[in-house]
């Protein structure tokens, strides 16, 4: 057994007609018969057990393949689209708002005009029914009395569209009464929507 001294690594060879071996290598004896002093040496970022694979650099994470960048991932409240290929049923369109119609004109206000002879004469004959409101409520309180008055609205063929109470001294829903049988009125028409105040209904026991 002889020991070599170079690159002050040591090692073993046999002599056999003139050559060395050394770790399953050979080598000339011209060349000093000395062993590989990198035979065992193992590149920096190969890993001998898995088959010489790279591993990263600073021990980071592995890249994806293809050296693209890890998907983001979704926001909190977006919704990831499927990945198993089935369509999603399309969602319906926003429906148009719809034009705002169109504001009428207002009416013009009517003054209050005079009853025609014919309205008087007309309403003379029904004033009988307004006096039953008051004799019913008579029964409850013997003594209740006072001037109840109106405003009555016509349109142009009579009928009447809307009554007022403007002054009610008796109460006790005989106003209300009164004015309930008024709006069943159809007097004679005056050609034109009008307004005007009944006479008053003055009641007493």
């Amino acid at each position: 057994t002889a020991t070599t001294r170079g690159s002050g690594i040591s090692g073993s060879s046999r002599s056999s007609s003139g050559s060395g071996s050394s770790g399953g290598g050979s080598s000339s004896g011209g060349s000093g018969g000395g062993v590989n002093p990198f035979g065992n040496y193992t590149p920096p970022g190969k890993d001998p057990v898995n088959g010489g694979q790279t591993q990263p650099a600073g021990g980071g994470p592995t890249q994806p393949a293809g050296g693209g960048q890890p998907a983001p991932a979704p926001a909190p409240g977006e919704q990831t689209p499927p990945t198993d290929g089935q369509a999603q049923p399309a969602q319906p369109p926003a429906e148009e708002p719809k034009p705002a119609e169109e504001a009428k004109p207002p009416e013009p206000e009517l003054t209050k005009s005079k009853m025609t002879p014919a309205i008087r004469d007309a309403i003379v004959g029904k004033v009988g029914a307004a006096q039953q409101c008051y004799t019913d409520a008579l029964v409850g309180k013997p003594d209740l009395a006072g001037r109840v008055m109106f405003t009555v609205s016509l349109d142009q063929d009579g009928v009447v569209t809307k009554v007022d109470i403007i002054k009610d001294e008796v109460k006790y829903g005989v106003a209300k009464c009164v004015a309930k049988k008024i709006r069943t009125w159809t007097l004679p028409s005056a050609g034109i929507p009008i307004i005007f105040d009944l006479p008053p209904f003055d009641f007493k026991p």
